[in-house]
């Protein structure tokens, strides 16, 4: 997509490039499929049960099998759709079978939640090159992978969606014995200002 950016009135930058909305009108969440990373626990969990409780259809994607089978049995026990994904979103081809899976089974996705993380606490020094390499995998590669399928999704449709990447005060500032924790969130940080403006 290329876009003139001498153009400053919205109504010329629509003509310009139709696929550009200056003002996104999303589903409510009832009627939307969403799609969250790293949904077996923490903030992922709890977005998924709340998303469901709000009538969304979840698409639950984690590397914990035995924890996804639990909680997508809790939701569909109190009548929502859900469905789970093992996938380590470290890996480009697990992220994009989530997508995959989300389309074939509900025929698309609304919003796409990059929540999954780990964290190494240890002095900068003695963590290994190996553990932040692996940390950066699903930290920051992971949000990378899904933000291009879910953009990649969006456009193709024709369709607005919300991506929702879920960072943190340490990619903000530095911190001890989370080196770097702190590094793939600032990553992180600047890839999602980074992409907002591109889009």
């Amino acid at each position: 997509m290329t876009i003139d950016h001498s153009v400053t009135n919205t109504e010329q930058l629509e003509q310009q490039n139709p696929a550009i909305k200056t003002k996104l009108k999303l589903k409510k969440l009832k009627d939307q499929v969403i799609v969250i990373t790293g949904a077996s626990s923490g903030i992922g969990l709890v977005t998924a049960r709340m998303a469901a409780e709000k009538g969304a259809k979840v698409v639950a994607a984690a590397r914990n099998e035995e924890a996804l089978k639990e909680l997508t049995d809790e939701l569909k026990e109190k009548g929502h759709d859900a469905i789970w994904v093992k996938a380590d979103v470290g890996k480009e081809e697990d992220v994009n079978r989530i997508a995959e899976t989300a389309i074939s089974t509900f025929g698309r996705f609304d919003t796409w939640v990059n929540n999954a993380a780990v964290s190494t606490f240890g002095h900068a020094m003695d963590v290994t090159v190996e553990d932040m390499k692996r940390m950066f995998d699903t930290n920051f590669w992971g949000p990378v992978y899904g933000t291009r399928a879910a953009v990649k999704h969006y456009t193709g449709r024709g369709v607005p969606g919300a991506l929702i990447n879920v960072g943190s005060l340490f990619g903000d500032r530095g911190t001890v014995i989370q080196s770097t924790y702190a590094s793939a969130k600032f990553a992180l940080h600047g890839w999602t200002e980074s992409i907002r403006m591109e889009l």
